[in-house]
């Protein structure tokens, strides 16, 4: 059962990043298409700061969703459902939901209304981007409502459909986008509306999904009190700290380009990020696709599976996120004028920071989701601030000396000196695996291909002069190396017999 669950939670999750992804390639052209270069920074970084929504619950979503998949883990050793205690923190989940929706929309309507006042827009901005804000505001609330729901059904492992109503909701964001600028010359304003639309959609796609999926015994309602979330406020605090740290490191490059470079140097430093971090994303989706099953196996004894999913995790984690960069980091100039069109590169200094970034980043993210689905202790969400105030030091210092370049580097050299090394350190001591082991089942595959792919990239960009025809045979050699490479892994380790 579970098995098939991973694998159709995997599948799915991809094929809805691909869906995601096309979307995604037509909805930042139609904002550079249609919104003036400032009013175009203003709504990009109102965009970056939906960040926020991960720490609105304070930390508890993923607590209460390991709690909630221990719950069941033991049902699945007793070979008995733990309708009690799965229901129980369902209900703690939706209460911790509905209480911190309220505090997350009045932290960010005051913390958000005052930065953006004191940016010194031009005059004809300065109200519809204070409007812009509250509704979008307003969007993340209830995006911060939704989150039992999301919790409920990735402990469950019903993460295939959840990703496909995600997807289904951008679909209809795009659509409603495209007729707000096309149609009825909307600003950014009616921009936020539709993401207000989004986030409701999206609620009542996941309730649907809930009802539908979920046996009600195991959401049977039970009556909360304060009492019940005193005991998980310190794991709850950790991951918060976890949260803010990843905020300081990745969230806040747009706040010292638009006060220290301006609304407008915003727009092309956000497409090249955006660009690899769809790699980033697409890479880490079976990771994240399967965290509840890691804690359910974690709690019924089974290390060896454990190690077994984070050899396959990293191997094809990485070997994603590799193909993606080889490709980029020697084309990226192609492909944002494929994408956007002439003018919007934004230098390949910048651009090789984040594929470097980006791809350290994936390996510790993959790391980290199974060392926090077994066990949490205090020094994940120390670590993570560390990282975040050397981030912010160094960016300061950074955006001054080298401008845009020095932005990204101050993130990228912050990651290096903490997170990226100390996550897969920390979860090979959880998980007893040594680090050689992970090197000569994992490690040595992917970074070999990845030197290959490199190499090879490299060559066909000076043999193929047109650019649209240098790209796609990059890419088509990417995909046949990679694809080559990870079957002839699998069938070395017995997967193809079973």
């Amino acid at each position: 059962m579970f098995r098939n669950k991973i694998l159709f939670g995997v599948v799915s999750g991809w094929g809805a990043q691909v869906v995601s992804l096309v979307l995604g390639i037509f909805t930042l052209p139609l904002f550079f298409r249609y919104l003036p270069k400032e009013d175009l920074g203003i709504w990009l970084f109102i965009l970056g700061t939906s960040f926020f929504v991960n720490l609105a619950d304070l930390g508890f979503s993923p607590v209460l969703g390991r709690q909630l998949a221990f719950e069941l883990g033991k049902g699945d050793r007793e070979s008995n459902p733990n309708y009690t205690g799965a229901s129980y923190y369902y209900s703690l989940s939706k209460y911790v939901s509905n209480v911190t929706s309220y505090i997350l929309f009045g932290g960010m309507l005051l913390i958000g209304g005052l930065f953006i006042w004191a940016l010194q827009l031009p005059e004809r901005l300065v109200l519809p981007s204070l409007g812009a804000w509250a509704v979008f505001c307003l969007s993340q609330a209830v995006t911060c409502q939704s989150k039992y729901l999301e919790t409920t059904l990735n402990s469950h492992g019903e993460v295939g459909w959840q990703n496909w109503v995600q997807t289904i909701t951008q679909l209809f964001a795009l659509l409603g986008y495209f007729v707000v600028l096309h149609f009825l010359n909307g600003g950014i304003i009616a921009l936020s509306i539709v993401l207000l639309g989004r986030s409701i959609l999206n609620k009542f796609g996941l309730r649907i999904l809930l009802r539908s999926l979920i046996n009600k015994l195991f959401r049977a309602s039970t009556h909360i009190t304060l009492q019940d979330v005193k005991p998980h406020i310190q794991p709850a605090f950790d991951y918060l700290l976890i949260g803010v740290g990843a905020f300081l490191i990745l969230n806040t490059d747009q706040y010292f380009i638009v006060k220290f470079l301006g609304v407008a140097q915003l727009a092309d430093y956000a497409a090249a990020y955006r660009l690899v971090q769809i790699a980033f994303t697409f890479a880490s989706t079976a990771s994240a696709m399967c965290i509840p099953f890691i804690s359910r196996k974690s709690i019924s004894g089974d290390r060896s599976g454990v190690h077994k999913m984070l050899m396959l995790n990293t191997t094809l984690g990485m070997m994603i996120q590799i193909a993606a960069i080889s490709v980029l980091a020697v084309f990226g100039d192609y492909v944002l004028q494929l994408w956007l069109g002439k003018g919007h590169f934004v230098g390949w200094g910048v651009l090789w920071t984040f594929c470097v970034m980006l791809t350290l980043e994936n390996h510790h993210v993959i790391f980290a989701r199974f060392g926090l689905s077994a066990k949490i202790d205090p020094t994940w969400g120390k670590m993570s601030i560390i990282s975040g105030v050397i981030n912010l030091m160094l960016t300061f210092i950074g955006v001054k000396w080298l401008g845009l370049l020095g932005v990204a580097l101050g993130t990228m050299i912050a990651q290096m000196l903490t997170n990226n090394w100390y996550a897969v350190v920390k979860t090979l001591r959880i998980l007893k695996l040594g680090f050689w082991k992970y090197v000569k089942g994992s490690g040595i595959v992917w970074f070999a291909t990845g030197v290959i792919l490199l190499i090879v990239m490299s060559c066909i960009r000076s043999l193929i002069l047109c650019p649209l025809s240098s790209v796609l045979t990059g890419v088509s050699v990417t995909m046949f190396l990679c694809s080559g490479i990870f079957c002839v892994y699998l069938r070395n380790m017995g997967l193809f017999s079973k």
